[in-house]
């Protein structure tokens, strides 16, 4: 299903088209470039690259924000889908014991060790994008971005890696398992911290962790984590990829069909509970930093609905 396809199941905000960055396109080939270019992809990578034109999500997630904050979050998109890829399609996808090795060397890249990675591409790119982040805090006289952002990555790691010891043991989770793992491994949740990191915004513990706000990440997240399931299900089955919903749903006893169809009705019902929770939201008392950061939640499965 197409994204027009996708959205015509809802009314009110994910029906929508998104607002998307005055220098969006700007973006998009100045960041594509650089990466491509720094990290030596071949032209068929470069291209798939191109195509699936990450930055859009930041520039839809961030319409507003500056362009340097920007740029750093559109390489962030481009990094992590490369990343993601060495996992889901690449060399480590059966290979547990590699995949911690790799990822334990990404959450290095957060304790402050830079000269472990002058050496890898991939990871001196994060470095420069954690570096982004910890300088912004310290310009605003705070850590609190960087803090969720790693916290966030961390969980991504726990995710990514629960994932490939689940492949390489042929496993496949129930749906109630695995809609836990991926909402890790589904790289929803770093953008969370991206936000207040790209505006600045300055909210304690207290703010960010209020049940209301949780709830609303949490449904913004399976909404995107199972329209990403839905797209790539044909092209997932072909590549015998176990992590996908629909397959965790076929290996309960349902057919391809009803397994689509219990998932079309898990969206519609979670599209319910994101208009609750905004509606619910909109009555009470926020300062404006909060009320950017809860404005920018919901733009995370719109941002993930209309890019594709």
């Amino acid at each position: 299903m197409d994204a027009n396809g996708f959205a015509s199941l809802f009314v009110g905000f994910l029906r929508e088209k998104p607002k998307v960055h005055a220098r969006y396109l700007e973006v998009k080939l100045k960041s594509e470039k650089e990466l491509c270019q720094r990290l030596g992809l071949d032209d068929h990578t470069s291209s798939k690259v191109a195509d699936a034109a990450f930055p859009y999500f930041a520039s839809v997630m961030l319409p507003d924000c500056d362009y340097p904050e920007l740029e750093v979050c559109s390489k962030w998109m481009i990094w992590i889908f490369l990343f993601d890829d060495e996992f889901d399609n690449g060399h480590l996808r059966y290979d547990s014991h590699a995949a911690k090795a790799r990822l334990d060397k990404l959450r290095a890249t957060m304790a402050n060790e830079p000269s472990e990675h002058e050496s890898d591409g991939m990871m001196r790119i994060h470095l420069e994008i954690w570096n982004a982040i910890k300088q912004k805090d310290s310009f605003n006289g705070g850590m609190l971005a960087q803090i969720r952002y790693r916290k966030a990555m961390n969980g991504y790691c726990d995710g990514v890696l629960e994932h490939v010891r689940s492949s390489s043991r042929q496993e496949v989770p129930t749906p109630e398992e695995y809609l836990e793992v991926r909402k890790l491994s589904s790289g929803c949740e770093p953008p969370y911290a991206l936000v207040e990191y790209a505006y600045g915004l300055e909210l304690s513990d207290d703010q960010v962790c209020e049940p209301s706000i949780t709830k609303l990440k949490d449904v913004s997240t399976r909404i995107a984590l199972l329209h990403n399931d839905m797209i790539s299900w044909r092209k997932e089955k072909i590549e015998k990829v176990l992590h996908n919903y629909i397959n965790t749903l076929i290996k309960q006893g349902f057919s391809e069909k009803d397994a689509s169809a219990i998932m079309l009705d898990m969206v519609v019902a979670e599209h319910q509970k994101l208009s609750d929770c905004l509606e619910d939201l909109a009555t009470g008392k926020i300062t404006e930093h909060h009320k950017m950061d809860i404005e920018s939640v919901p733009r995370i499965p719109l941002a993930n609905l209309y890019w594709r």
